[in-house]
């Protein structure tokens, strides 16, 4: 971004109208990440909405959360938007839907790359909604939530242990790849996948497990799962399911 040339032809700018017409939605984010446009609608516009878009203010933003804005408090005409600016605010309009859903206490993240910048901005509360997500043990002290049938996928070859690393997952669906030990002490009502084979903690009805099977279709397929036990009995207690027929096991050691 050149602050130089951005702040020559705002110069030419008496309107919100000229803004919207000499500068694209992307450029406006820019000037406004600058302090350039604050600047300017203080002089020519509004003190009010500088004060909204203030550098303390937009500082926890993203691009598309600073889109939609700039698009409400300047009038802009969604239908008149670049498709690639008008898929940023849809997305910002559907992020927006969910946190009042689910309440404005974490991060809400949709996909892998979103889970990363949300980490890497040391958000400590994050609910991850649909998809399939990979947790980096690196980033500790998070509690994350599930919905929206959220899967979070552990390809590791070895064990895994979230509670030295202080995660907390709580209401989600975790897919192991392999055989592994999973501490979870901190956490609560997990859905442990593997193959054809279900393991539920205690906090998990039954009626969840049909609730689960939708949208999985591929894991019902009969796998070569002969060490399926042993995983089971080396997590923290649970109940057996098999995704075939949705009936419990006997024992701590199903077959």
């Amino acid at each position: 971004m050149n602050e130089e040339i951005y702040s020559e032809r705002i110069i030419q700018c008496s309107a919100v109208q000229d803004l919207t017409r000499l500068f694209s939605l992307v450029e406006l984010a820019e000037m406004t990440r600058a302090g350039i446009l604050q600047s300017w609608l203080v002089e020519n516009f509004s003190e009010e909405v500088a004060e909204i878009l203030s550098p303390e203010e937009i500082i926890s933003w993203n691009d598309d959360e600073l889109k939609l804005s700039l698009c409400e408090l300047l009038e802009i005409d969604i239908a008149e938007l670049s498709d690639y600016d008008a898929q940023a605010i849809e997305r910002a309009i559907n992020k927006r839907q969910l946190k009042e859903i689910y309440g404005g206490d974490g991060t809400i993240v949709t996909n892998q790359r979103e889970l990363i910048d949300a980490l890497n901005n040391g958000d400590l509360i994050i609910y991850l909604v649909g998809g399939v997500f990979q947790i980096p043990l690196n980033k500790g002290g998070v509690t994350y939530y599930g919905r929206e049938n959220a899967l979070v996928e552990i390809p590791n070859r070895r064990d895994v242990d979230f509670d030295a690393a202080e995660i907390s997952l709580n209401d989600l669906q975790i897919f192991l790849r392999n055989n592994i030990t999973v501490k979870y002490a901190n956490s609560t009502n997990l859905i442990f996948l593997r193959g054809d084979k279900i393991a539920l903690d205690d906090g998990v009805k039954k009626i969840d497990v049909y609730k689960l099977l939708r949208g999985r279709v591929h894991l019902r397929r009969p796998k070569n799962f002969r060490n399926a036990p042993k995983i089971c009995a080396e997590l923290l207690p649970v109940k057996f399911f098999s995704t075939k027929r949705i009936t419990i096991s006997t024992g701590k050691r199903s077959t």
